[in-house]
């Protein structure tokens, strides 16, 4: 994981090493930190389910 200015001339790493690219990232300024999340590819069975059904 990457941060990279607004204009582009600073990239620095922030994550070494992830093994898939995160698919939400938010950032908390006030607190230094970065949450995000991996989901991966969804399940082929997991769609929308018919309404009625589990």
């Amino acid at each position: 994981m990457q941060a990279v200015s607004l204009d582009g001339t600073r990239v620095r790493t922030l994550i070494a090493g992830l093994d898939e690219r995160p698919d939400g990232i938010v950032v908390d300024q006030s607190r230094g930190h970065v949450y995000w999340t991996n989901m991966r590819a969804p399940d082929p069975g997991s769609g929308p389910r018919p309404e009625g059904r589990l």
